[in-house]
């Protein structure tokens, strides 16, 4: 127990796919693992092209199975069907959803980003809108997850300081947040946050939310009802309690 192994990457920096160490990454940021704990996927921000790279558990393979749009990824996650992986990318503000794989055995060539999701946010425009998928802005999304009681995606967009609704066709709406950094337990866009940046839905459907502004970790339920649940708001520090 607590034994801690490499299973893939030389461990310098690089961009080559291969069997497990003799595989190379640039700049890992957040990674998600599938359903079925076959595949781990891992947002590598590479300076000239992030990419996303797929690692089977079961052969350690690494492949590149899709370049990003612009420097610096950061978010990624896998739908609930497992058939989808959505990413958020920090220069391009954008979310985009790549075909999983059912079966790799070698390395795939990288395909470009799919169908409308594509279009969702517009890359380089720092700004906030809700819509459709060709009106939507972020402004430095990070952290996205699977809503377990829906095909939709749930967004920490960081810099407007709001959690959002992606949909799979990449329509965004609110969930919570008024765009105001602050830390304000409250229901749906009156509740306020401050950088919210990781976010995770439990099987019930509750997100928690982690802010890198507010220092605190939150919870939305299913009635978008925010509540602080550890740490005090906007003071930094480290402390465990009940």
């Amino acid at each position: 127990a607590g034994a801690v192994t490499t299973i893939a990457g030389t461990g310098a920096v690089g961009t080559a796919d291969g069997l497990g160490v003799r595989s190379a990454f640039t700049r890992t940021y957040q990674i998600a693992i599938d359903g079925a704990d076959a595949f781990l996927y891992i947002n590598d921000g590479q300076a000239a092209a992030p990419k996303i790279r797929l690692l089977d558990l079961a052969t350690t393979l690494v492949s590149t199975i899709a370049t990003g749009p612009s420097t610096g990824g950061n978010g990624i996650a896998v739908n609930a069907a497992g058939t989808t992986v959505y990413t958020s990318w920090v220069s391009s503000l954008r979310a985009h959803g790549v075909p999983q794989p059912t079966a790799v055995t070698a390395a795939p060539a990288a395909p470009a980003f799919p169908g409308a999701f594509d279009a969702s946010g517009q890359c380089g425009t720092a700004t906030f809108a809700d819509g459709d998928s060709s009106a939507s802005r972020f402004s430095a999304p990070a952290g996205i997850a699977p809503d377990t009681q829906s095909t939709d995606m749930i967004l920490a967009d960081t810099g407007n300081h709001r959690v959002r609704r992606v949909s799979s066709v990449g329509d965004s709406s609110p969930l919570a947040g008024s765009g105001t950094p602050a830390v304000v337990d409250n229901t749906g866009i009156v509740a306020q946050f401050s950088s919210p940046s990781a976010v995770v839905v439990d099987a019930a459907g509750n997100a928690f939310v982690t802010e890198t502004g507010g220092h605190v970790v939150r919870k939305i339920d299913t009635g978008a009802v925010v509540t602080t649940l550890a740490g005090l708001a906007l003071t930094n520090g480290f402390a465990d309690a009940t």
